[in-house]
């Protein structure tokens, strides 16, 4: 399944500014494992979300299973808040975004 902002993800490579914002998240999200029943588990995720012009990353993968997209993903470099990690993070949506690293020196 194609990300609904490919379109938009594709047009980073060719704009003429790309604004980085990094911030250290950690959320809990619940989940029903059998969707018949009323139990609730939980799933912690600590990690960095990383928005280039606006747009976050990581994307989220598509569950087949749940038919729905999982927004849970998160960047977790070993170094966990430090500005290295944070630094990892950006490389890796960088990465994800395809955008070539000369384009930060504009």
């Amino acid at each position: 399944m194609q990300d609904p902002k490919q379109k938009e993800i594709e047009a980073l490579k060719t704009a003429s500014k790309i604004r980085i914002q990094a911030e250290f998240d950690s959320h809990t999200y619940s989940y029903r494992p059998d969707p018949y029943s009323d139990h609730y588990d939980y799933n912690n995720v600590d990690g960095w979300l990383v928005r280039l012009n606006g747009i976050k990353f990581p994307r989220p993968k598509y569950d087949y299973d749940k038919d729905e997209w999982d927004w849970s993903w998160r960047y977790t470099p070993e170094g966990g808040r430090s500005e290295e990690a944070k630094h990892s993070a950006i490389e890796n949506a960088m990465k994800d975004a395809r955008i070539p690293w000369e384009m930060l020196k504009k």
